[in-house]
């Protein structure tokens, strides 16, 4: 790099960053409104006897996930599918997958936690 490359990089420094942070606020807003409108379908509070089975593996941010505390499975208007949320003790989500109907995201539920298709409580 010649030294006057330099100036350049950081000047491109300071324009890409407050892009992307304006692209993650826009992202974190969307995702807000769009999460008020779901539709909690079923749940499940895992607990002894849904220990993971380690047939899959969740990475976010490079990092494997920790296991969920409780399993949800949600609908979004104008959305045919359902969504396997995976959730922390106090109900925030940590990762989800996505599925074309209730009974495939529950049967991932079991291929990943041994959860049985009677143990699931309907959403509110």
């Amino acid at each position: 790099m010649k030294s006057g490359d330099q100036g350049y990089m950081a000047i491109l420094r300071l324009t890409i960053k407050p892009v992307a942070e304006s692209l993650r606020t826009l992202e974190s807003t969307s995702l807000e409104t769009e999460m008020a409108d779901q539709r909690l379908c079923w749940k499940i509070k895992l607990g002894k006897g849904h220990d993971p089975t380690g047939k899959t593996r969740h990475y976010r941010g490079g990092a494997e996930c920790s296991p969920p505390a409780e399993l949800q499975i949600i609908q979004f208007p104008d959305d045919p599918g359902f969504y396997l949320l995976y959730c922390d003790d106090a109900g925030a989500e940590i990762t989800d997958t996505y599925h074309e109907t209730v009974e495939e995201a529950k049967a991932q539920a079991e291929f990943e936690f041994n959860v049985k298709p009677e143990e699931w409580e309907p959403g509110a």
